[in-house]
């Protein structure tokens, strides 16, 4: 650190100049220099950053007032400097009034603050004189050290500390003190004038950032980060067009009329299979429950056990289905899906479309039926971003409401943007995995249709030129099970259809699956994409009492 002895006004001249890149003038409270201080690193940087700032930001009133005089921002935080009582009161003075004309936007130059305080401490040397006698600058000195990260005073007269914590611990006299702190009484009043005067050094960084554009450092200026381009807001779709499904429960329905009729179909020689078919492919799956209670407590037998002896085949399989508790089926359906490669998309979507609850109480119910754990299961049988996407949906952190909320789909959105124009492809797929975890459908799909409506493209489509044909399936099939969920299960089902042979599992469980829920709208997305009804490809597809019953149930309602 530098250091220099003090002189009177007339010597202070003789005093060797330094380069101010370098040192720092310290100066008294009359404006006479009394020393150098060497500069801090930061100090340092600051300058040289505003050197080679355009002419027009160095001629600016900011940069004139940062370098023209002492300024008490120029000290760092790690400094102590050690005046004697009237040189540490007097320059702590002119440093808090800087601050404080700083902070209440004081509209005084610098001389009227000079000839107010000459004024002043004329009167206080003249009224203190024998309590407190005015020392002279010539035996004036000062020293710098680094001990401790906050200024203090030698003399023991006065013991003002710059960075105290309270201003009631500061004992300066009040000639060095603004008006209104001599005014103050009350603790809080106290406090926040101490505050105003940088006291605490947080409130003082506090104060600075408060402060208007201009007397920001140019450093900060200079890194500002780029803005967001503000978007419209997009137009929610406020009415939804309602699922269609094709099997809804029987209007006239007796238990113990179909319990019957169901025991005599399988009594028969040769098993009455268009009994079953009409009284299988006619009930909702509650009622068929029902059925399945009843003939049990009357005919003392389990209709699954009489089913699997008296039929076979595809036809067996449909029907087992159809009987079987909800929950239970698709736990069933999940453990088809998931250990075949095929399905995997098929098994995404149908997950996609479920329910929080429903997804707790399946991966409940799986680990009770198969003693294994669903989260196992799914690292165990897939890879990828399948397995993501599935670890990601069964994750627990889905909202469990149905609600929609346009202003979190406008802001999904929007980051899915941003993120597909700036980051790339490792961001994207975080915020997709994060969405998939955290939405429900139906605000999956709402966050689909702002970012239709933003970006002007198909949020899947995005998705698949950016992730590529390896990754982007898995994500795609999440989506478009949420976005348009009639056309995503008609091209399931068309999958089924297609390559070597039917996937008859597949294809009975897709349609059990979706029966009571919307059936009637993917049979019509069906038609539109690929040219034929459902009902002709099941004809083309399938045969016997299998195909019959499958047409039942796509052609329930008639």
């Amino acid at each position: 650190m530098g250091s220099g002895s003090s002189k009177t006004g007339k010597d202070s001249a003789s005093f060797e100049a330094k380069n101010e890149d370098e040192y720092r003038p310290v100066k008294n409270w009359e404006g006479e220099i009394v020393g150098w201080v060497e500069r801090t690193e930061s100090d340092k940087l600051r300058r040289k950053v505003l050197k080679e700032a355009p002419p027009s930001i160095r001629n600016s009133s900011h940069y004139k007032n940062r370098h023209s005089d002492y300024d008490s921002d120029d000290y760092d935080d790690e400094e102590d400097l050690e005046l004697d009582s009237h040189s540490s009161s007097a320059g702590s003075y002119r440093s808090d009034k800087s601050s404080l004309n700083r902070s209440q936007g004081s509209l005084r130059t610098s001389d009227e603050s000079k000839a107010d305080l000459r004024s002043r401490g004329s009167s206080r040397n003249s009224d203190d004189s024998e309590d407190s006698p005015l020392i002279s600058r010539k035996g004036s000195k000062f020293t710098l050290s680094r001990k401790n990260s906050k200024f203090s005073s030698v003399s023991k007269q006065s013991n003002y500390r710059r960075d105290s914590r309270s201003p009631s611990t500061s004992r300066s006299p009040s000639i060095y003190r603004s008006p209104s702190i001599a005014r103050s009484t009350s603790r809080n009043s106290s406090r926040r004038v101490g505050r105003a005067l940088g006291w605490d050094d947080r409130s003082r960084k506090s104060s600075i950032s408060r402060s208007n554009s201009k007397s920001r450092s140019m450093s900060i200026r200079y890194n500002e980060k780029k803005q967001k381009p503000l978007r419209p807001r997009y137009k929610p779709i406020k009415n939804y067009p309602k699922p269609r499904p094709t099997l809804k429960p029987a209007r006239e329905f007796s238990v113990l009329i179909e319990a019957a009729a169901l025991f005599k179909a399988c009594r028969v020689i040769g098993t009455d299979e268009d009994a079953i078919i009409r009284i299988l492919g006619r009930h909702s799956s509650k009622q068929r429950q029902e059925i399945r209670k009843t003939f049990r407590e009357v005919h003392k037998k389990d209709l699954k056990t009489v089913l699997l002896d008296e039929l076979s085949g595809d036809f067996e399989a449909l029907c087992i289905a159809l009987i079987t508790e909800d929950l239970l089926l698709d736990v069933q359906t999940f453990r088809h899906f998931v250990e075949k490669d095929i399905r995997h998309l098929a098994l995404i979507g149908m997950m996609a479309r479920t329910s929080a609850n429903g997804l707790h109480l399946l991966k409940k119910k799986y680990k009770a039926q198969f003693e294994e754990d669903l989260i196992k299961k799914i690292e165990k049988e897939t890879k990828g971003s399948v397995e993501k996407v599935l670890i990601a949906t069964f994750s627990g952190k889905k909202d469990p409401t149905k609600e929609i909320d346009p202003k979190n789909a406008q802001r999904d959105a929007e980051d899915l943007i941003d993120s597909y124009e700036d980051e790339g492809a490792s961001i994207f797929t975080m915020i997709l995995t994060n969405l998939i975890e955290q939405r429900n459908a139906n605000q999956m799909r709402e966050i689909c249709e702002a970012f239709r409506q933003l970006f002007g493209q198909e949020l899947s489509q995005t998705t698949r030129d950016l992730l590529g044909p390896d990754i982007a399936p898995a994500y795609c099939a999440f989506l478009e099970a949420c976005d348009d969920t009639a056309c995503f299960f008609a091209g399931c089902l068309h999958n089924t259809f297609d390559g070597m042979g039917t996937d008859e599992i597949a294809l009975s469980r897709i349609i059990v699956h979706r029966v009571e829920i919307d059936l009637k709208d993917i049979a019509v997305a069906y038609k539109e994409m690929f040219g034929q009804t459902l009902a002709e490809v099941i004809k083309a597809e399938t045969s016997g009492a299998y195909e019959k019953l499958l047409l039942r149930l796509l052609n329930a309602n008639q």
